[in-house]
């Protein structure tokens, strides 16, 4: 991914080796003054305004960015505490409140929620009770939005793309909220198209607050050993401080290695139940029968 210089500088500051940290501190405060810091990038001075200790004259202004933000999430976190246990919270919300210090560490950007498919529907009409209209809804989807701030809310029923349901998905409860746990975040954060700013600084924050043999477990359940290992290696070309998550012995399935070309497709979730490249054959075949039926 390309980060931008002050992006880059603000993630060196709170993620970068230590010898480089106040070093960039300091390239930051020369070039990119916080009264003229450049949009996007500045969505990040949140994160260095709760985590970095060295910031003479700035401290008043980074203290309002930071409570500004907590703030922000508070309104959001009101909502999701309304409607109880009945959804599990994804994405920026659970990356949120698993993986920083506090609340007002990064933005909640948007809300994403798993619900069983057979209670999407309830929950869906509940959220428009509370007065969130509904934008859009499909077969696993429902998208909602907040009509005082265009907060967007997503219901989803499946999980990660190509990959079966198998249940309600491993969780916890923080401050009352159920949020994913966090090895399946990584995977999440390792499939996801969109790669920004955040992407990176959310899986230089998770991954150092897992085991290594819980991801792999996980990885290799879901077909993900490859996406995984992937986004490490690509991550720790960067220059940060390194991921230690080495998956390299685990093996991994056929269907990994095409995934990325075919998206989501169903002849990607098909390939991703072969075990062997000799199945590969056979399991074209096998789908390209069932695609004929249909």
């Amino acid at each position: 991914m390309i980060l931008s210089h002050p992006e880059r500088l603000l993630l060196e500051t709170v993620r970068g080796p230590q010898h480089r940290r106040q070093a960039a501190w300091e390239e930051r405060r020369r070039l990119y003054p916080l009264p003229t810091f450049p949009n996007p990038a500045s969505q990040l001075l949140c994160l260095v305004a709760g985590e970095w200790s060295e910031q003479g004259e700035e401290r008043l202004r980074l203290r309002g960015i930071l409570q500004h933000t907590w703030i922000s999430n508070q309104s959001k976190l009101a909502l999701v505490r309304k409607l109880g246990e009945e959804v599990i919270w994804l994405g920026d919300l659970a990356l949120t409140l698993s993986c920083y210090q506090n609340p007002g560490h990064r933005p909640i950007q948007a809300l994403e929620g798993w619900v069983p498919l057979e209670r999407l529907a309830s929950t869906s009409a509940r959220l428009e009770r509370e007065g969130y209209p509904a934008l859009w809804r499909a077969r696993g989807y429902a998208f909602h939005s907040c009509p005082k701030t265009n907060l967007p809310i997503r219901l989803v029923t499946r999980l990660l793309p190509n990959r079966p349901d198998r249940g309600i998905p491993d969780h916890h409860l923080q401050e009352g909220v159920p949020l994913l746990c966090g090895e399946l975040l990584l995977l999440r954060l390792c499939l996801a198209r969109p790669h920004n700013a955040w992407w990176l600084a959310d899986l230089l924050t998770l991954v150092p607050q897992l085991s290594s043999l819980e991801v792999g477990k996980e990885a290799r359940q879901q077909r993900a050993v490859l996406v995984v290992r992937r986004t490490i290696t690509r991550v720790n070309r960067l220059g940060f401080v390194p991921l230690a998550c080495d998956l390299r012995k685990l093996p991994t399935s056929p269907g990994e290695w095409l995934e990325r070309s075919l998206g989501e497709r169903g002849l990607a979730a098909h390939l991703l139940t072969l075990n062997h490249w000799r199945e590969l054959p056979s399991g074209l075949w096998d789908y390209f029968q069932q695609w004929r039926r249909r």
